[in-house]
């Protein structure tokens, strides 16, 4: 077996201080880290200095250091440039020579790979500038000076460059492509606008030449032109190019946005300048390199390592190189005397001498035989794990998953639960919660709406258009705008019935009075409408108070209180407390619960309490004669629900009817019913259960030898009775079936509100209300013959807070007798405070629902209800006939 045998490396010439000089150039080339170690005070760039090699062995040294780096796997960007050819590089002919031969040897010498990749440098604004320098503008054929430097940078693009330099040139800024690509782009320079963008940009804030005496910049690209700087320093031009030059190396390891290459970057970039004379522009090189560091006053990546056969004479006067075995000593003292001479623009101030010993001097140490060996096995620092390619790769995609799942599935589930309203401004307030599958909050835009249910969403959607015209008549005439909220549950989940139809009839009452307030020519005041959701069965109630509605409450003065309220639980009994604590009055329409006026001092109540139900039920019992009375219910989990099933116990236990209370567990399809003529069925418990009620009763009750029994619902069967779609089933189809109503007034109404009908002459507030429900739409009632009492409930709170606002408007107020009599009274605005008394002093308002008197009682308790009956639950179009009214404790038949 054989092998090939290594090639042999020519040996490279050791001396004494060679290791003390690999060591110092290893230090400076490579770059520090930003976040460097704690016990390092070198952070970040810093400066570098101009190492210069004095002594006939310099090149040697240059060559030692150039076949160490080519070798290595992590290499740093370097050029190796013999500065004695730099004025022998031709251009290509008929080109001008440039303004710095050797400026621009080193650029075509240097190669900065990112690494992995074998991109070049695009050198954007040393490109721009030598050729601009190189140009002859010529004599001008227009009466603009500028014109033929503009036509020349629209060829610069259109036409292409010079072929010297378009291999490595790697594209322009886009705004300069833009500007010299678009004739019309062009005449915006007349003005200066292009200052504010890349590399003109650039040019016209660096320091050299004095840009800014030029107000634009194609004259001061006209001031560079061969032909045309005859009057500007040469020097400034010099500097400007060597700057434009060093301004390309700092884009290349500035990070950009997301790109770091900073901290891709690990070395300096190395120049090898090989044979400076006086003669070949070396010194000059390296002189406008310290000068213009000194007046930018910038870092940059460039490391210098040139050699020389002596020291120019004005150059660190009187200073003997230091020796190479002194670099260390030389470094220290360099940087120590720096700031005093970049502060001084110190001709020297860069510039480090080391003397390279001639052959034949001191041997060297072992250390310096190993010198070489260490150079060439020193590898560039590994870029930071977060800015390798692989790591970057992985942290986009992390950042991706991480706005996919926090974000972007948020938004999608919300957008498909219409909880991503299109436009969000202060009427708008959603929250999506997660554990209910529920969208609450607020609007009063119909880039929100909330439910599924076409007829819901409709009737929301009326009311802001209404709330839209609200608006522009307050603007318009000044008119006081009234604000309620509407808080209802106007969600549910899909598997339940829910109550869409019910909550749709109140907002149609509002509808109602908005229309009837949105006229010109009225001195009334309007009506905006807030619609809020408290979830299925109010369950975030208190959340959404807390969270959204109070905020919301305290920023807008013109929300005057809240209407609804959903139904009696808990959430709702916390929410009540809330609002009340906060100053905001409530008028509820259809809660009963009887602990609810404890809650808050700001609460009115339109129907009456659970006793005046209670009472309803067992006079209807005591007329029909019943033998007895069953009282179903759920658990009672609430005080609706305990307060109702007591109250019902009580009112019957003084009438003499027996009563029995049972109790369903999970399923109301668990109960036994009682059956026979003489037996009335009570059911106490919320609507979504009332039809499986029903259907176990007729099922049980429609055996052979069995007699259905009266069976009369709670008020919440209204809800039940509102809502078509769980009404038809072929058990329910002939089936009677009775329910206590708050509003009997409204839904027996049913000539007078039907298209068509009239009122009688001396029920101005019902005719006002069937005249309003009359002009609806078709498509916007409820499709039935006859109003749901909720319309006419829901239209009477607001008609509240509307005649509140007109008192309190009339009261006479009292000018400050010390300030200047005022020919224009300031703009009304109602308080809430205020309007909440002002309602406390209701005695006889007179509603659609009948009179409300909230100085006897603010919770209806005078208030009438009604035991309506449905001859045939399954027919939708079934009239309900009045059974049994009570009102002021007192019943009777109707």
């Amino acid at each position: 077996m054989t092998t090939d045998a290594a090639p042999r490396v020519p040996a490279r010439r050791r001396f004494r201080g060679l290791s003390n000089l690999v060591g110092l150039l290893i230090g400076l080339v490579e770059r520090p880290r930003w976040l460097g170690p704690k016990n390092s005070d070198l952070r970040g760039d810093r400066p570098l200095p101009l190492v210069c090699l004095v002594g006939p062995s310099g090149a040697d040294v240059l060559d030692g250091l150039a076949e160490g780096m080519s070798g290595r796997t992590r290499k740093p960007p370097f050029a190796r440039v013999v500065a004695e050819k730099g004025s022998e590089q031709p251009d290509e002919p008929g080109d001008r020579q440039p303004v710095l031969p050797l400026l621009e040897q080193l650029r075509q010498g240097l190669r900065l790979p990112v690494y992995g990749s074998t991109r070049r440098a695009r050198f954007r604004h040393y490109h721009l500038v030598d050729w601009l320098t190189r140009r002859s503008a010529g004599k001008a054929v227009q009466r603009d000076e500028t014109f033929p430097t503009v036509q020349a940078l629209r060829e610069w693009h259109t036409k292409g460059r010079p072929a010297a330099l378009s291999p490595e040139t790697g594209g322009d800024s886009i705004w300069l492509r833009l500007l010299t690509l678009v004739p019309d782009l062009l005449r915006l320079a007349r003005f200066g606008l292009w200052r504010t963008f890349g590399e003109p940009r650039w040019l016209m804030r660096q320091p050299f030449m004095m840009p800014g005496h030029s107000t634009r910049f194609v004259d001061f690209a006209d001031r560079l032109a061969d032909d045309r700087r005859g009057r500007e320093s040469a020097t400034q031009v010099e500097k400007l190019l060597v700057h434009a030059f060093l301004q390309d190396l700092r884009a290349e390891f500035r990070p950009r946005r997301l790109r770091p290459r900073r901290w891709r970057h690990t070395s300096y970039v190395v120049v090898l300048l090989d044979g400076l004379t006086q003669g070949n522009g070396g010194w000059k090189l390296l002189r406008l390199i310290n000068d213009v560091r000194n007046e930018s006053t910038e870092h940059d990546p460039l490391l210098v390592v040139a050699t020389a056969q002596r020291k120019p004479d004005d150059l660190r006067p009187g200073e003997a190189p230091w020796r190479a075995q002194e670099a260390g000593a030389a470094l220290e003292a360099w940087e120590n005397g720096l700031p005093v001479g970049r502060q001084k623009l110190s001709a020297d101030a860069r510039f480090l001498f080391l003397s390279i010993p001639d052959p034949g001097g001191d041997g060297p140490s072992d250390a310096d035989d190993a010198a070489w060996r260490t150079w060439d096995g020193h590898q560039s620092p590994r870029p930071p794990v977060l800015a390798r390619p692989w790591a970057l790769v992985l942290t986009f995609a992390l950042v991706v998953a991480a706005l996919v799942s926090t974000v972007g599935l948020p938004a999608a589930q919300r957008y498909r639960n219409d909880c991503l309203p299109l436009s969000i401004g202060d009427g708008v307030a959603v929250r999506w919660m997660d554990d209910l599958d529920e969208c609450v909050g607020y609007s009063d835009d119909a880039s929100q709406v909330f439910g599924t249910d076409e007829r819901l969403k409709r009737a929301q959607r009326d009311v802001f258009a209404s709330n839209r015209v609200a608006e522009d008549l307050h603007e318009v005439s000044g008119r006081p705008l009234v604000s309620l909220v509407y808080f209802g549950d106007l969600t549910h989940a899909e598997e339940s019935p829910g109550t869409d139809a019910s909550i749709a009839e109140e907002l149609e009452g509002l509808h109602i009075q908005q229309r009837a307030l949105n006229v010109e020519n009225y001195d009334r005041p309007l009506l905006r409408i807030v619609v809020a959701n408290g979830g299925e069965g109010m369950r975030t109630a208190r959340r959404v108070v807390d969270d959204l509605l109070l905020p919301m409450i305290d920023d807008d003065p013109s929300v005057l209180g809240v209407v609804n309220l959903g139904l009696t639980t808990d959430a709702t009994e916390s929410a009540l407390g809330a609002l009340g604590d906060h100053g905001v009055p409530v008028v509820a329409t259809t809660l009963t619960g009887t602990v609810l006026p404890s809650l808050s001092p700001l609460y009115f109540q339109l129907v009456p309490p659970n006793g005046t139900q209670a009472r309803a039920v067992a006079g209807y019992a005591a007329t029909l004669g019943v033998r007895r009375v069953m009282v179903y219910h759920p658990d009672l989990s609430d005080n609706y629900l305990r307060t109702l099933v007591e109250e019902s116990a009580n009112a019957l236990r003084e009438r003499g009817i027996f009563s029995t209370p049972s109790s369903w567990g999970d399923q109301v399809g668990e109960i036994v019913p009682a059956c026979g003529a003489d037996t009335m069925l009570f059911y106490a418990g919320r609507e979504n259960d009332f039809r499986n009620f029903l259907i176990k009763v007729v099922t049980t009750c429609g055996k052979p030898g069995q007699e259905q029994p009266i069976v009369v619902g709670d008020d919440t069967v209204s809800r039940f009775m509102a809502q078509q779609s769980v009404r038809q089933d072929i058990n329910l189809a002939g089936r009677p079936a009775s329910f206590v109503s708050l509003a009997p007034r409204v839904v027996l109404a049913e000539g007078k509100c039907r298209p068509g009908g009239t009122g009688e002459a001396d029920d101005q507030a019902l005719t006002a209300f069937c005249e309003g429900y009359r002009k609806l739409p078709e498509d916007k009632r409820s499709g039935r013959p006859w109003p749901g009492e909720r319309v006419g409930l829901a239209y009477d709170a607001a008609g509240l807070f509307v005649h509140a606002v007109e008192l309190n408007q009339q009261r006479r107020r009292v000018p400050d007798p010390l300030d200047v009599p005022s020919t224009t009274q300031p703009p009304y605005s109602p308080n809430r405070g205020a309007i909440a008394h002002e309602m406390r002093g209701f005695k006889d308002y007179q509603g659609a629902t009948g009179t409300i008197d909230f100085t006897t009682s603010a919770t209806g308790a005078t208030r009438p209800v009604g035991i309506l009956t449905v001859d045939n639950v399954g027919d939708d179009n079934a009239l309900p006939r009045c059974a049994y009214e009570y009102e002021n404790n007192v019943g009777k038949s109707c």
